[in-house]
């Protein structure tokens, strides 16, 4: 194990001495030390084939639970930069893909564990350029930085671009999350699932192409307002087709236990208090006192696993009404109340299945109760409605604003979502006044970083006088997670990451070459939405416009359709360099007859159905810079679908 202290000077020359932020990047290498990570410590070196060829350096800071992986690309194949991505809840490991981009675009990659805040991702950032400077012969200032990150890692992104200027000179923050958006955006969602109830799926189905019948027509009347009001808070109506109301339990308890510990009136409060939806003389206040349970239910065995730990509980007469809502749960043994032993438990049709086994000796003995209270989480989902931002720039909350701009109903004392944000991007305001370059990459089918995220941030760059230095571009088909999808979501949506990939190659150019990315995305911001023009030429961006359509819509089984593709890129955007249909919705994609790269393509695809039902026929595209179809981080997607309704031939 070696322990560094200083790295030495090289005497080599800088590798690209045409860097414009090269200078405050020397500066900022010891204005980014702090204390707590003035010790970083070497623990191995090695070499390694995969996911590239590289030498991988582990380490830590002593004294820190933070550790970090440089993977450096062989001398011949680096050219003087290194790419970070950041992200508050990640290991030190860097994704087989994010090394081989980087290695690909000629930089190392350097990640650290994360945690909130940036000051480590600094640390880290400024030894690796010692380590890279040993492992190259470059003077450590002489590296160019780069960082990425999306959702909660944009935050990270934007604090290290606005508070820690010079140690990276350019960024791609992604699906963009503001000081407003946590816990605000992700409960906006949840309660409209609860409030849609069983009619998500007709809902699900009115956003999907060629629908016959609009949202507010599948929904109640006091449905549909709730449907307006989240639309024009800036949730895509088309977002609701993935909405999925219990996938995010996990991230919905640690975001509610952090509430709790700050606003635990609040669920006092709604229930009790006039002007929350828990006493409001409306259908909305009649569904949430509907869906509230508060009940205790007996015990009646319980799950050990090998150890004799405690894994499951069964109960007895489960209540019938328990719907789709996440619940507090507490164990009773006779007067004394447990609410730490069932922590992070789920129900699951008649037992709670714990996340991690309890020591059978912690087990309470004798009768038993499991104590089942949803009044929180309920109280919880409607929160956002009343953290109405003081700060009334934000965009989307106007839904929330009566005629003068002051909020509708109550409000809690705390605004939580600002207090959440400074810890992650150590403090950052969120000024526009950032240093380097950025290009944004946000995404147009995004219930949680809702695209008008970006429109806001360009405003307040504006405000600041950078401008210039800024790009924002829209991605269409795309929704909120990056990395790997199941096949069946890429049937209706995009895998975005060699968006921010290009962004991040772009940024490169035009910090170290000085040569212009392409234009901000062409939109419209009204009403909450972000819209774009119909054609390639129009949207500008990066990403490819491409549109289907069919010659008949209504079939019957033997019918044949034919299906017609017209297809471009975005002003520089190189070729379509793939086409693939995916007709029937089975898992396997055909390349597209005849389909040859160009800028601009049209071409058809005659089918017949041999069965009836609702068919999505989609078509997916992607579009090269220098028309590599082999270059899996610069191939930008896009699809198009249509609907086709197929009903049995009469005889």
């Amino acid at each position: 194990m070696t322990s560094v202290d200083d790295a030495g000077a090289s005497s080599a020359s800088p590798t690209d001495a045409a860097l414009e932020q090269r200078a405050a990047a020397a500066a900022a290498l010891g204005a980014a030390r702090e204390p707590q990570y003035d010790q970083p410590v070497i623990d191995s070196e090695t070499d390694v084939i995969e996911p590239v060829l590289l030498r991988r350096v582990e380490g830590h800071f002593e004294g820190t639970d933070v550790r970090f992986v440089i993977s450096l690309p062989p001398r011949e194949a680096w050219e003087g930069r290194f790419f970070q991505y950041l992200y508050p809840l990640q290991t030190e490991e860097a994704l087989a893909p994010d090394i081989a981009f980087g290695a690909s675009s000629g930089g190392y990659t350097v990640q650290a564990t994360g945690r909130s805040g940036i000051r480590h991702e600094a640390a880290a950032a400024e030894f690796s350029r010692r380590v890279a400077a040993d492992y190259y012969g470059v003077e450590p200032q002489s590296i160019a930085g780069y960082i990425y990150g999306g959702s909660g890692g944009s935050m990270q992104v934007i604090g290290a671009m606005e508070g820690a200027a010079g140690v990276w000179q350019g960024a791609v923050p992604f699906v963009m999350a503001l000081p407003v958006s946590v816990p605000n955006n992700i409960l906006a969602g949840v309660f409209g699932g609860l409030v849609f109830g069983d009619r998500l799926e007709a809902l699900r189905d009115a956003v999907r192409p060629g629908a016959d019948r609009a949202p507010e027509a599948v929904l109640e009347a006091w449905q549909s307002e709730v449907f307006d009001e989240l639309t024009a808070f800036g949730i895509p109506p088309r977002s609701w087709e993935g909405f999925e109301p219990m996938s995010g339990l996990g991230l919905f308890h640690a975001l509610g236990g952090a509430v709790k510990a700050i606003d635990a009136d609040h669920v006092v409060d709604f229930w009790t208090t006039p002007g929350y939806l828990g006493v409001e003389d409306s259908p909305l206040g009649d569904l949430f006192r509907r869906l509230r349970v508060h009940v205790r239910v007996q015990v009646a065995d319980v799950v050990r696993d090998e150890s004799g730990a405690v894994a499951a509980v069964m109960l007895e007469d489960i209540p019938s009404r328990l719907g789709a809502t996440a619940f507090d749960l507490s164990l009773i043994a006779g007067d004394e109340v447990d609410s730490t032993l069932l922590v992070g438990g789920m129900l699951r049709g008649d037992r709670v299945v714990l996340p991690v086994p309890v020591d059978g000796a912690r087990w309470p003995q004798g009768p038993l109760q499991v104590e089942i209270d949803n009044s929180w989480f309920l109280a919880l989902s409607a929160y956002y409605r009343y953290q109405v931002p003081s700060d009334p720039t934000y965009l989307g909350w106007t839904a929330y604003r009566d005629d003068l701009g002051e909020p509708q109903g109550p409000q809690r004392p705390i605004e939580v979502g600002p207090m959440f944000a400074a810890g992650t991007t150590g403090g950052a305001e969120y000024s526009g006044a950032f240093a380097g370059k950025i290009i944004l990459v946000q995404n147009l089918v995004d219930g949680g970083a809702l695209p008008w995220h970006a429109e806001w941030y360009r405003r307040r760059a504006e405000q600041s006088g950078r401008a210039d230095d800024l790009r924002i571009w829209f991605t269409d088909n795309a929704e909120h997670l990056n990395g790997p999808r199941v096949e069946a979501e890429l049937k209706r949506i995009v895998h975005y990451d060699p968006m921010y990939y290009q962004a991040l190659r772009d940024v490169v150019d035009w910090v170290e070459r000085g040569i212009e990315p392409p234009e901000t995305s062409s939109y419209i911001y009204a009403d909450g939405q972000v819209t774009l023009p119909d054609t390639a030429a129009d949207r500008l961006g990066i990403q490819p416009y491409v549109a289907l359509s069919a010659s008949g819509r209504s079939l019957a089984v033997g019918d044949s359709v034919v299906l017609s593709t017209v297809a471009a890129v975005a002003p520089g955007g190189g070729e379509i360099v793939r086409a693939q249909w995916n007709v029937d919705g089975s898992s396997e994609w055909l390349d597209a007859p005849g389909f040859a790269q160009s800028a601009a393509t049209r071409f058809d695809l005659e089918w017949t159905f041999d069965a009836p039902g609702t068919y999505f026929p989609v078509v997916r595209i992607a579009s090269h810079r220098t028309g590599d179809a082999n270059d899996p981080f610069g191939a930008i997607p896009n699809l198009a679908r249509v609907r086709i309704d197929v009903t049995d031939r009469e005889r």
